[in-house]
């Protein structure tokens, strides 16, 4: 027990399985788009700008 805070009773089985399902389809399409062939086009010194360029395309332009 840490402090005044009780022990959490911690994930379900189901709730384990849900949480699994969830984090393994982000890690399979980051895969995808990190080996996909036109990452081999851009430039090596502005590939993690591009990156976070891709990262931040559903935002709204500033301005």
């Amino acid at each position: 027990m840490r402090g005044d805070v009780p022990p959490s009773p911690g994930f379900t089985p189901d709730q384990q399985v849900a949480l699994g399902r969830r984090e393994r389809r982000p890690r399979r399409l980051t895969g995808v788009v990190m080996t996909d062939a036109f990452w081999q086009s851009v430039e090596r010194e502005k590939v993690v700008a591009a990156r976070m360029a891709l990262k931040r395309a559903h935002e709204p332009a500033a301005g």
